[in-house]
């Protein structure tokens, strides 16, 4: 008999990430960790293992390098468990020269989303969508393909930054579920595969702990974007022994 596995995925998960901090100009040469790394822009590498891995990232290894966001939650993480995270180099922007350009434009998309997202009808539907592919284009692959983007805006480590800052999002979210390390079983882009058998639910059968706005509210300052919403809530597959493990 197979145990109960449902999805939910994250509501605008990069857009709500756009507000990240990315370099603004040349990055200063490779060298030491400053203290002040985790106000910067771009990577630090790890100088030995990452304690507490969570959901399965078993691929991080010492000598690999790390943006910024992902390394900042790493550290938080292992902080919380009486561990420490350790660097030996980084090849950052200073803080002098580090901004978020995107903030803005984040904040009116996500105020657009929301008022179509509320608009009755096809009209409304269709621009909604329009919205969401003309940004998510943006964001996820123009500023990063040199195959489509030839110009100024071709800002590879912009688009990691946001990607860095979308996935530590994600993972933040998780770790509010109580059990949740030992329930997840996949990943896909926006969206995490959760076994239900393995943590608490609440009567909608949600992961306690999991914070779910399913629809958009009409209060535009209440919390949406980085909240998650259930995709084919409660479906049933079979699962083996080894991916229930």
């Amino acid at each position: 008999e197979g145990d109960t596995v449902a999805a939910w995925d994250v509501n605008a998960m990069y857009l709500n990430a756009a507000d990240v901090s990315v370099g603004i100009g040349e990055p200063e040469p490779e060298g030491d960790v400053p203290d002040d790394w985790a106000k910067c822009a771009g990577w630090v590498r790890l100088a030995g293992p990452v304690p507490h891995l969570p959901y399965g990232h078993d691929r991080i290894t010492p000598g690999q390098w790390l943006p910024v966001p992902i390394a900042s939650y790493f550290c938080q993480r292992a902080e919380k468990a009486g561990d420490a995270l350790t660097f030996d180099r980084a090849w950052l922007w200073s803080r002098r020269n580090t901004a978020a350009p995107l903030k803005v434009l984040r904040r009116d998309l996500i105020f657009a989303r929301k008022t179509l997202g509320r608009a009755d009808g096809r009209p409304g539907e269709m621009a909604e969508r329009a919205l969401k592919a003309v940004y998510t284009r943006a964001l996820g692959g123009l500023l990063g393909s040199k195959d489509y983007n030839k110009g100024v805006t071709y800002r590879p480590d912009w688009a990691e930054q946001i990607r860095a800052k979308a996935v530590a999002g994600m993972l933040r979210g998780l770790d509010k579920v109580p059990g949740a390390d030992r329930a997840v079983v996949a990943f896909e882009v926006d969206t995490v595969l959760i076994n239900l058998t393995r943590l608490q639910t609440d009567e909608t059968r949600t992961p306690v702990g999991l914070v779910v706005v399913e629809t958009i509210p009409d209060d535009d300052k209440a919390p949406w974007a980085g909240k998650w919403k259930p995709v084919n809530h409660g479906a049933k597959i079979q699962l083996s022994a080894g991916d229930v493990q």
